[in-house]
Formats: structure tokens, C-alpha cells, sequence
């Protein structure tokens, strides 16, 4: 799905029908229904209804009668909506709903040919289509070929044929271009002359085109174009025989016959999958390593943009439905549920206490779906939601690395306010008092594996828990944080999981007026699987919502963290790179200890996989009496640092007044886990702290004779 969401289409002059009265079609600036590779192309259409959504499909027409049949390829389908700067296509140009779509994609290469295009608008069942014609680049100085085969298939054979393959370049300006294979398989990508000496990857255009198929390689990246042909761009396409379907159900299992997109994740290989939903069903193929076939675990997801606003998305990566195993051949049911919205929150965001001139995209979150946005112009927005719950209410700073607030500003008292059903949120922006800056490090050979969209540096404040988000600038590396003035700690994120950073955070980093620069973060490839497995665990622990985490040794901050959550399989997969892993095996239930105890692995460079089994001793058959404890004691919590829950342990030799609080580095309280009469014993006390910013604190648990203090490290 993320390819669809880079991928530029056009539209064309068409007869109108119903509602949807036009579309329009420029090339280089000039209305006509005809094109040449590299031509500039804007389009504009109109909606039956002001900030209305439009389906496009665009259709490869292999018999140019300009007419959709039964011998035309659908490329691809998508929606735009009215007033939407982007989406899983080109986006409205104009970020305020009009009823009209205008947009600009810049040079445009599509393989030459005829094409239908035909636009649904599902406000009143209107439609309208028309057909473009395509010419080839004339004498193309630069070229891509390759060759598609079908595990099975012998060429010629009309399987091979039509699929198209897109050339894209690294600098966007230069448009893209696709070619289209025959029925041998062949297919030529014309390219650019500004092609020259620049870096480019080439893949398939579309996995609708081959659904059903395992593609390798999934794509070819940092290609040096040079003169005249550029080869050998190949792909094997290998049939896949395991299936996940289902449909989208509201809360009386009704369908909901929405069209949008998802992504099936094999979360050992890391491979996604893309499907789209249409009519609310779906079908999706998955895929295997070789030798990794039986009970391997993964994860769906859905886009959900187009339930919006009826309905609230699901939050499918924090719900133990869409985290299953497959095995290779399972035909597996897997419905999308969805909660239907009933009430308001309204939300007003102001600069410097006055109307904005920007627009903002605001999300309204809880555990089980949410749902976004964006302001008029006017600065508000009223979300859509579903009571009684209370929602987490926050500002979109970042879309692709792009900065979504003004340049200098920051949101006071930080981004985020909790809401419940018909309240008023308010944000203000002002201007930063101060910086914090620092770059990001990476080796020279782990730059290919670099995608800085998916890094984030945050500043958590200490006395006040509001958090600052960074931008990080793609060609130095260096990343700046607007803040007020105030102590932070400060942190780097890794969505894909794919690097991890050394020190983990900076703690204690106090700004007043000034910039504190030089917070680098020394990130490291995380090259290995670590499977650790739990044997004989209760079914509840698997089935809740627990995480582990593990670190390196070494001193605060300098060493690795990471966590996981526990799968179908009881197991924690987790990605690390080099070092000496230290793991302490999680508490499971008061009935089940583990057999060994803390322990290390030794992370390599060239060596990728890594298992370690953890076996559990179960509830005894035999009736014994409870060992009491002979001297008091408080152990380290564990795990330690952890996200977003820990296990508090302590012995007492008999019954007494026990007290145990958490406070943060400034003194303040922000828990009181336990008080009250304890028995004597030893006590185990699961505390989970997902409402508290990452950070160090103190647990200090009080009895009537003893006082003891520890630390621990909260990391999100």
C-alpha cells in the first residue's frame, strides 16, 4: 500500500453523467485528450457534494475501442477526497473542500497506449468516463528492461502478459514511467533524458496485477541510469496457496460495504502483503521463508480512511483479533470490526490565540479505533466518535518527514489532551522558546537500509509530561526539536524496527532560551531475529496484551532496548542488532515460575537467527503450605526499563502496613500502586504505566519498620 501511496495518476476530458457533470485534462497546460511520455498533466473534476470522496479506476485499454470490456486491465483503483492533500492516491491541490478536485502530478510516463479512465462518485451512484491516448517518447536515450517469469509457466503464454512495471526516480520531479510486459514477458521502460546519472528503483507497478503471487525481488532500488539500456531488471513470480479473506462488520455484524486498503505483515520475514477492500470483503495471499511454513505468526491491518466518518478505524497492530499464525495452504476468515460513531468532540486549534492561517489534521484515538481529520478555516474540526469512551485528542506535526505545523511554532502544553464525547478540546500554537538539536548516525554500508520517514526524535518533558516532536532533515541527518523552556528527556523512534540507538535517550536535558546541540544518536542495524519462546505459560498471559523487554548490558543510557508483545504462538519476536542481550523471563501468573532465570545471548555480527525457549513450571499436584518468607526484601522491578507495564516483586515475613508509590525525578507522586494490609508472603504486583511520558522514576515501598527506594526507566 505504501507504493499506491507515492504512485501519481491522471484523468481525462470525458462526456459527463449524472452529478459528476466533468473532468478535465491538460497536457503541458493545454485542455486535450492526448499525451506524449514526459508531458505535464493536471486534472479537475467535480463532486455531487462539497468535501465529498471519488473512486478512480484506471484501465490499460488493449483493444483502444475506448470502451471498458473484458480484454481491458484494471491497473489500479483509488479514492480522492475534496479538501484531502493527499491519500492512497494524488491528493486535492486545495486543502479547503469546494466540491471540486484539482491536482498537479508533473511529468507523466506512462507505458504508451489507450487508457480508460472511470471515476465513481458514491455521494449519489454517478459516474463518468473517457479514454486518453498515449504516445511513445520519440528516440528515448535512456531505457529499463527486464523479463517477468511465472514459477511453472513456459512463455509465450498470456499469463505473462500486461503486467506493468514502474520506474521511479529518487528526485520526484522527474515523474515516473512504466513499461508493460508481452506475452514472453519482456517489457522496456522508456526513461527521461534528466534520467541521467541519477538514482532510480524499478518494481511492479501494481500488486493487484499480480495478486496471488509471492514477487521477488520486491523491488530494485538506487539504480544508476546510463546511457542506453539499463538490463536485467528481472522478476519470478512464484503462486502463493494460503489465503486470508473476510469482510468489515459493524458492532450488529452488519457489512459495511466500504472500498479501502489493507496489509497482511509476516511478522518473521517482515514482508507485507496489500489488498484491497471492496464492498467491504476482501482476499489476501500470504507468504512464507523457505523452512518457515508451520504456525508462523502474523498481523493485518487496514487503512480505514473511508470509514471515516461513520465509523472509527480499527487499531489493529494493539488487538489480539488481527494477530493470528498461518500455516502454508490454510484458507483463513478474518473480519475487520468496526464501531459505528454516535457523538461529537470539537476541536478548535488558534495561533498566538488568534484564528490560524494554517490547516491542521487533528485524531481523535483509543484502544479500540479512532479517527482524524482536518480544520476549516476557522480552526475547527468536529470528530466523529463513539461514546462513552474517553479519546486521546492530537495534532498531525509530521506527514512523510513534511512539517504540518508553521515553521517556529510548537503546540502549548504540549500535543495531546484527553476528551470525552460532546467536549471541546482547545490547542494553541506559539512560538518556540528554545532548541534541542543532534543528528542521526549511521555507517556508510547501512545507509541503503535507511528510510528516515520512519524516524521520529521526541522531547518528553519531566515536570510536566507534554511531549515535542523533532523534524529530522533528510540529507544532513540532523534533527531539530521546537520546545518551551523546560528538562527533557529526549528520545529517538524507529517505526520499522530496523535500527537501534546508542545512548537510548538523553535524560535531564534542561533548555532556557538557548539551543543544546550535539544529541547524537549513534543508530545500529538491527540484523538479527531473536524468537524467545515461553513453554508451558497460562492461556490468559497469551492472550492479554503483555509485552516484553530486553536491553544490553551497560551503564544508563548507553546500551540497546527494544520490546515486544507476545504472540499466538507465546512467543516474543524480537529485532536486535550486535551485543549481549540481557533477558529476564517475564512473570506469567502466580502459579508459574520460570526454570531458568535471568539470562544472556550474545548477538554477532553475520549470524541472524537467534532462539531461546523459556519452560515455566506449572501449579503442583501436590498440596504443600505457602513458604513464608524469613527477612524482609524489595526486588528490582522487572522487566526493567520497560513499556508499558512492569511486575513489582517484594517478601514479607509477616503480615504488615505496606505502601508502595511511584514518583517522578522531581519529587512528585504520579502513583500509589499498593496500601494497605499486607499478609505475610511474597507478593507479586503488576502495574501498568501507559499514562505516563517515558522517563526515570523512583518506586519506594513502605512498611510500618522499613523504607526501600529503587529506580526504574519507562521507555516508549
Amino acid at each position: 500500500m505504501k507504493k499506491l501511496l507515492m504512485i501519481l495518476f491522471i484523468f481525462i476530458f470525458s462526456i459527463p453523467a449524472f452529478s459528476s457533470t466533468y473532468i478535465r485534462f491538460w497536457v503541458n497546460g493545454v485542455e486535450a485528450d492526448s499525451a506524449v511520455q514526459g508531458d505535464f498533466f493536471d486534472w479537475e473534476y467535480d463532486l455531487s457534494a462539497v468535501g465529498g470522496t471519488a473512486l478512480v479506476s484506471i484501465y490499460y485499454d488493449q483493444n483502444s475501442n475506448q470502451i471498458i470490456d473484458a480484454g481491458d486491465v484494471n491497473l489500479v483503483t483509488f479514492s480522492q477526497t475534496d479538501g484531502v492533500l493527499g491519500g492512497d492516491g494524488p491528493g486535492d491541490s486545495s486543502a479547503v473542500p469546494d466540491g471540486i478536485i484539482y491536482s498537479t502530478i508533473g511529468s507523466f510516463g506512462f507505458v504508451p497506449g489507450d487508457y480508460i479512465f472511470y471515476v465513481e462518485d458514491p455521494g449519489d451512484g454517478s459516474s463518468v468516463e473517457g479514454a486518453v491516448h498515449l504516445s511513445e517518447l520519440a528516440n528515448p536515450d535512456y531505457w529499463a528492461t527486464g523479463v517477468v517469469t511465472i514459477s511453472g509457466v513456459t512463455a509465450p503464454d498470456p499469463s505473462l502478459q500486461n503486467i506493468m512495471i514502474m520506474a521511479e526516480p529518487a528526485n520526484p520531479e522527474l515523474g515516473f514511467w512504466t513499461g508493460i510486459t508481452d506475452e514472453n514477458g519482456n517489457y522496456t521502460v522508456n526513461l527521461p533524458d534528466s534520467a541521467a546519472n541519477s538514482l532510480w528503483r524499478v518494481s511492479i507497478f501494481s500488486e493487484s496485477l499480480t495478486e496471488g503471487y509471492l514477487i521477488e525481488p520486491d523491488e530494485y532500488e538506487e539504480i544508476e541510469v546510463q546511457l542506453g539500456e539499463n538490463a536485467d531488471f528481472d522478476f519470478l513470480l512464484t503462486p502463493l496457496t494460503t489465503t486470508v479473506y473476510g469482510q468489515v462488520l459493524d458492532e450488529d455484524d452488519n457489512v459495511v460495504p466500504v472500498f479501502d486498503y489493507g496489509s497482511l505483515e509476516n511478522v518473521n520475514s517482515g514482508r507485507y502483503h496489500d489488498f484491497t477492500i471492496e464492498d467491504g470483503e476482501y482476499l489476501v495471499y500470504a507468504s512464507f521463508d523457505p523452512g518457515d511454513t508451520e504456525d508462523v505468526p502474523f498481523n493485518l491491518y487496514i487503512s480505514g480512511e473511508s470509514l471515516i466518518p461513520n465509523y472509527l478505524i480499527p487499531n489493529t497492530w494493539s488487538d489480539s483479533r488481527y494477530q493470528f499464525n498461518l500455516s502454508e495452504n490454510d484458507n483463513v476468515e478474518r473480519n475487520f470490526y468496526v464501531l459505528s460513531t454516535d457523538a461529537l468532540i470539537h476541536v478548535y486549534i488558534t495561533e498566538n490565540s488568534t484564528t490560524p492561517s494554517f490547516v491542521y489534521r487533528v485524531e481523535a484515538n483509543i484502544d479500540s479505533g479512532r479517527t482524524n481529520g482536518q480544520t476549516d478555516a476557522n480552526g475547527y474540526i468536529a470528530l466523529h466518535i463513539r461514546s462513552p469512551h474517553e479519546y486521546w485528542v492530537s495534532i498531525n506535526e509530521f506527514d512523510d518527514d513534511e512539517p504540518l505545523l508553521p515553521p517556529g511554532y510548537i503546540i502549548e502544553n504540549g500535543n495531546g489532551r484527553n476528551a470525552l464525547p460532546g467536549d471541546t478540546v482547545y490547542f494553541n500554537l506559539i512560538p518556540a522558546q528554545s532548541l534541542i538539536t543532534g543528528r542521526l548516525l549511521f555507517e556508510p554500508d547501512e545507509m541503503p537500509f535507511v528510510e528516515i520517514n520512519d524516524f521520529n526524535i521526541s522531547a518528553n518533558s519531566q515536570t510536566t509530561g507534554d511531549n515535542f516532536n523533532g523534524q529530522i532533515n533528510q540529507d544532513s541527518l540532523k534533527y531539530t526539536i521546537s520546545v518551551t523552556n523546560d528538562t527533557y528527556d529526549v528520545y529517538p523512534n524507529n517505526w520499522t524496527g530496523d535500527f537501534l540507538a546508542m545512548p537510548f535517550m538523553y535524560s535531564n536535558i534542561t533548555v532556557s532560551d538557548d539551543t543544546i546541540d550535539g544529541l547524537d544518536f549513534a543508530m545500529n542495524y538491527t540484523h538479527a531475529n531473536l524468537q524467545i519462546k515461553l513453554i508451558n505459560v497460562p492461556g490468559e498471559y497469551v492472550n492479554s496484551e503483555n509485552y516484553l523487554t530486553i536491553n544490553t548490558t551497560g551503564s544508563f543510557p548507553y546500551f540497546y532496548i527494544v520490546n515486544a508483545q507476545v504472540q499466538p504462538d507465546s512467543s516474543f519476536y524480537f529485532r536486535v542488532c550486535e551485543g549481549e542481550w540481557y533477558i529476564t523471563p517475564p512473570f506469567v501468573g502466580p502459579d508459574h515460575s520460570p526454570t531458568i532465570m535471568d539470562t544472556t545471548i550474545t548477538v554477532i555480527e553475520g549470524v541472524t537467527e537467534y532462539y531461546l525457549e523459556i519452560t515455566y513450571s506449572g501449579p503442583s499436584a501436590i498440596n504443600t503450605m505457602p513458604v513464608i518468607p524469613k527477612e524482609f526484601s524489595v526486588k528490582q522491578n522487572y522487566p526493567n526499563p520497560f513499556n508499558p507495564s512492569t511486575t513489582f516483586e517484594f517478601d514479607l515475613p509477616e503480615k504488615n502496613m505496606v505502601t508502595l508509590e511511584v514518583y517522578s525525578l522531581t519529587g512528585e507522586k504520579v502513583a500509589t500502586v499498593l496500601d494497605g494490609q499486607i499478609s505475610a508472603g511474597t507478593h507479586r504486583i503488576l502495574w501498568n504505566a501507559g499514562h505516563l511520558p517515558s522517563g526515570m522514576y523512583f518506586y519506594r515501598l513502605n512498611t510500618e519498620n522499613q523504607t526501600v527506594t529503587k529506580k526504574l526507566l519507562l521507555v516508549k
